[in-house]
C-alpha cells in the first residue's frame, strides 16, 4: 500500500518516488479563493429554453435553480460557486478542478438533454490579489430520445454553453 510523505512516494517495497514541489511551511498565511460564475451564453443550436446546471469544484458543489435561458442571449448569474480558505496556501499556485454539467430540462427525465465539461485551472495566491476570467465551453447534444442515441449520434443538433468565470485568490491572516 503506497503512503504519502513530505515530498515523497513510498512503494511496498520501500523504494522512495520524488514528487517535486515545495515543502508546507507552517508558518505560511492562508488563502482565500473564491470563483463567482458571471454568467451563461447559449450558443449552438436551440435545443430547448430550461436548464439546470451543476458546478462541481474542488468539492464543492453548486446546483442552480432551473433557469431560462433565451438562445444567442447572455444570462447574468452572478453566483459564487466556490469559496474556500486554504490553509498555507499564501504564494503558492492552486490547482482547481472543476466539473460542470448541464441539463436541458424536457419535463421527462429520460428525455433531458445532458452534456458536461472537466478541467484544471491554475491561480497563484499572492498578497495583493490574484484575479483571472475562465470561460468555459460545455456542448449538449440534443436527442429524441435515449433509444434514439446510438441510430442519431452524427446528425444532432448540439447546444453550446459559454460559463463565465472569475476567479480571485488573496492572501489573509
Amino acid at each position: 500500500m503506497p503512503s504519502l510523505k513530505f515530498g515523497s512516494l513510498v512503494d511496498d517495497d520501500g523504494n522512495p518516488f520524488d514528487i517535486p514541489g515545495l515543502e508546507v511551511d507552517p508558518k505560511r498565511r492562508p488563502c482565500h479563493i473564491v470563483v463567482t460564475l458571471r454568467g451563461v451564453y447559449y450558443a449552438g443550436d436551440n435545443v430547448g429554453s430550461t436548464w439546470r446546471f451543476v458546478v462541481a469544484i474542488d468539492g464543492a458543489m453548486w446546483v442552480s435553480p432551473t433557469i431560462t435561458l433565451q438562445h444567442e442571449e447572455f444570462h447574468p448569474i452572478g453566483e459564487r460557486v466556490y469559496d474556500r480558505v486554504k490553509e498555507h496556501g499564501c504564494g503558492m499556485t492552486h490547482l482547481l478542478v472543476r466539473s460542470i454539467h448541464a441539463r436541458e430540462m424536457d419535463g421527462i427525465f429520460f428525455l433531458d438533454d445532458k452534456g458536461q465539461r472537466h478541467d484544471t485551472t491554475a491561480i497563484t495566491c499572492s498578497e495583493e490579489g490574484s484575479q483571472r476570467r475562465d470561460i468555459v465551453t460545455v456542448p449538449v447534444a440534443e436527442y429524441p430520445a435515449l433509444l434514439s442515441r446510438w441510430p442519431f449520434r452524427r446528425v444532432r443538433n448540439t447546444a453550446l454553453l459559454i460559463f463565465f468565470f472569475e476567479i480571485e485568490a488573496r492572501c489573509t491572516g
